[in-house]
């Protein structure tokens, strides 16, 4: 898929069938949000990713399968060179380095002041176009700032006064556990 000539997808396949989907950004960082609350049941998080298909699910579909079809999308699979800190702060260590709910604010003004785009009042982005910005939010920004943050391992900094330092700041700015690929597994292997 080349971004500057081809459409974003307005669906998933599943078991050779299509089905439409949301794609406005804010309907999937409601399907982050969904994926990371751990007060929500793997079953009931396979019954709720249904809220994100438009279309009449035929029976012969597996939640299971529109599930894994789902998070393909969310984690935007078919874009190239994915930079592998888009899915809620996933990285090469697994440590969380943003959330969506989290990092709101931070989120929201670093739209505003890069791209002078109001997240709030905007009417539509579809996710892959919003992930896209995201990723290529400057360093200088403050969010960029706290994932760098979030992302030093203390272990490779060897003068203690600036590990010291550098730890204090993460633990000001840690974020709660994220769901890590064992968590979809699981979520998946319920249903089977």
């Amino acid at each position: 898929m080349n971004l500057l000539y081809d459409d974003f997808p307005e669906s998933i396949e599943v078991n050779g069938k299509t089905l439409n989907i949301l794609t406005d950004f804010r309907d999937w960082i409601m399907f982050s949000d969904m994926m990371f609350d751990k007060n929500l049941s793997n079953a009931d998080k396979l019954v709720g990713a249904k809220r994100w298909i438009e279309d009449d699910i035929p029976q012969s579909i597996s939640i299971s399968n529109i599930f894994q079809a789902l998070v393909e999308f969310f984690s935007c699979s078919d874009m190239t060179e994915k930079n592998p800190a888009t899915i809620e702060g996933s990285n090469k260590t697994s440590k969380p380095i943003f959330s969506y709910k989290h990092d709101a604010k931070y989120i929201l003004s670093a739209f505003r002041e890069v791209y002078h785009i109001n997240l709030k009042t905007l009417e539509y982005m579809h996710w892959w176009e919003f992930q896209c910005l995201f990723e290529s939010l400057p360093d200088t920004c403050e969010l960029k700032k706290i994932m760098g943050y979030r992302n030093i391992n203390l272990a490779e900094i060897k003068d203690s006064k600036e590990r010291a330092r550098i730890g204090k700041i993460q633990r000001c700015i840690a974020l709660p556990t994220r769901m890590e690929d064992e968590d979809i597994g699981d979520i998946l292997s319920g249903v089977m």
